[in-house]
């Protein structure tokens, strides 16, 4: 079984970084969008060496940038599906072709599948529900909560243009949204 990452040299990493990296880290997961000038300042290192250290923890996989929506700070509604399932790999598949899907966590235990969904209403929400994964053979529970509040900011794609649609018995749902 892989575990998340499951990167040995990753988690070498981790235990390698010394404290000026660690500083870097904190203050880019602050503000993605600080400078190597700004950094440089902030921790006390010339700004050539911010940048080397910089591409290090991202070529290291312990830095990565990525845009989309933030949960914290969004309108839209968003779910937490917990899913007990035959077959996580196949639900996961349907999960990387729905747009209002962002991501899925396969866990261990009896809910072995976990899907974090976003609908700008939540009839969207049931929809999308129904139509995916309540009927189906291989979904033996499901439990949908509404996500009220996050501590901290959680950014994750959201695709617009709905290509993924093409197919879907939902897109004409889909495509009436103009964002």
């Amino acid at each position: 079984m892989k575990i998340f990452g499951g990167k040995k040299k990753e988690m070498e990493s981790v235990k390698n970084i010394d404290n000026i990296d660690k500083k870097i880290i904190k203050l880019i997961q602050k503000d993605p969008n600080i400078t190597h000038t700004e950094l440089a300042k902030r921790v006390g290192r010339s700004q050539p060496t911010i940048g080397i250290r910089v591409k290090k923890l991202e070529k290291l996989g312990l830095i990565n940038y990525q845009a989309g929506i933030n949960i914290k700070n969004s309108e839209f509604y968003f779910s937490k599906i917990d899913v007990e399932t035959k077959d996580p790999d196949e639900i996961c598949e349907l999960v990387e072709k729905c747009p209002f899907m962002l991501t899925a966590f396969r866990l261990s235990g009896k809910t072995n599948l976990n899907i974090i969904a976003v609908n700008p209403e939540l009839l969207g929400i049931e929809r999308v529900v129904n139509y995916y994964l309540r009927d189906r053979d291989d979904v033996l529970n499901l439990s949908v909560n509404l996500i009220t509040k996050t501590t901290n900011s959680i950014v994750l794609p959201l695709d617009l243009d709905f290509k993924m649609c093409k197919d879907c018995k939902l897109k004409k749902y889909c495509s009436r949204y103009n964002f």
